[in-house]
């Protein structure tokens, strides 16, 4: 006598047949789910990132070609404020700190007043 055995179905892609859903099936391909989402979203985030940055280096060139040649003559004049600065705190110290002092106050008091 012979048996007339079923053979063994298989569940179909995630369709959720047979009540059977991909997280009972394959619980590593359920955790795996929010894993493809969050890493679609970092790539978005990505592209977005770059794009901005390409604009964000476009206007800096527009603004440097802007500037043209004044650039330069501004960066000698901020280097020779910035010696004669150094100069003065190395020949007066002590009035140094006390002016530097003195100005981290104000600047508290009026800074503590705006917000």
């Amino acid at each position: 006598m012979t048996h007339n055995m079923p053979k063994e179905q298989s569940l179909p892609d995630d369709s959720g047949a047979h009540g059977i859903a991909a997280s009972e099936r394959d619980p590593q391909a359920a955790e795996a789910q929010p894993d493809r989402l969050q890493l679609r979203a970092l790539e978005e985030a990505l592209v977005r990132a770059r794009e901005e940055l390409a604009r964000v280096q476009q206007a800096y060139a527009r603004a440097r070609e802007g500037a043209g040649g004044e650039l330069p003559e501004l960066e000698q004049r901020m280097h020779a404020w910035l010696q004669e600065g150094l100069e003065l705190v190395r020949k007066y110290p002590g009035r140094s700190l006390l002016a530097a002092g003195l100005c981290g106050f104000v600047l508290g008091k009026l800074l503590h007043r705006a917000s």
